[in-house]
């Protein structure tokens, strides 16, 4: 297993981990970065279109902004994210593919009254809803507990047994014990 981090090593933005196991090439995120860029993100150790999956966290455009992106350069993996978090994508990505298809629009404007090279947008609209063909969400949906209430993803995926987390009827509450410093023992 090996584990590189691309992006959002020295900030906040541009979230991107890329993770080689089991022969599979997996990334974690894929994020526009946001603000003044200090630091570069890290090139992908691998070519685009040899991406076997990708894991959103959430639908930030810092964790998402670049998966259109990822597309137009032939990425044809499966994406994997909550269905809230493909809700969102499909709104923030087709947005911010408007955005860069106007703001290159601009840019050509001025590039031909100053008789200067035209751009290229970023991605464009077809490449967002493209991506968005390759997202998968069923394998990450929580499953309910016996109460009937959801329990949160991590959860369900660490087996955790709802009562240490206080479920209600309105959602769940964390007790105010850390896993890391609590002395209650998790068996399976």
């Amino acid at each position: 297993m090996k584990l590189t981090f691309i992006g959002a090593n020295h900030e906040v933005t541009g979230s991107c981990h890329c993770l080689e196991a089991c022969g599979k090439k997996i990334l974690v995120d894929y994020g526009m970065e946001q603000g003044g860029n200090v630091y570069e993100n890290a090139e992908l150790p691998f070519a685009i279109p040899d991406v076997d999956y990708i894991l959103i966290t959430h639908a930030h455009i810092d964790h998402t902004g670049l998966l259109p992106l990822l597309y137009a350069e032939g990425f044809r993996g499966q994406i994997f994210a909550t269905q809230a978090t493909c809700d969102l994508c499909n709104i923030m990505l087709k947005d911010s593919a408007h955005i860069q298809e106007m703001e290159a629009e601009w840019k050509n404007r001025k590039a031909r009254r100053a008789g200067k090279q035209e751009v290229e947008p970023l991605y464009t609209i077809n490449d967002a809803q493209g991506v968005l063909t390759h997202a998968i969400t069923k394998m990450c949906c929580p499953s309910p507990t016996a109460s009937g209430s959801a329990s949160p993803m991590w959860a369900t995926f660490w087996g955790l047994p709802p009562s240490r987390y206080g479920w209600r009827k309105r959602g769940w509450r964390r007790r105010s014990c850390s896993p890391a410093t609590s002395e209650t023992r998790i068996s399976r």
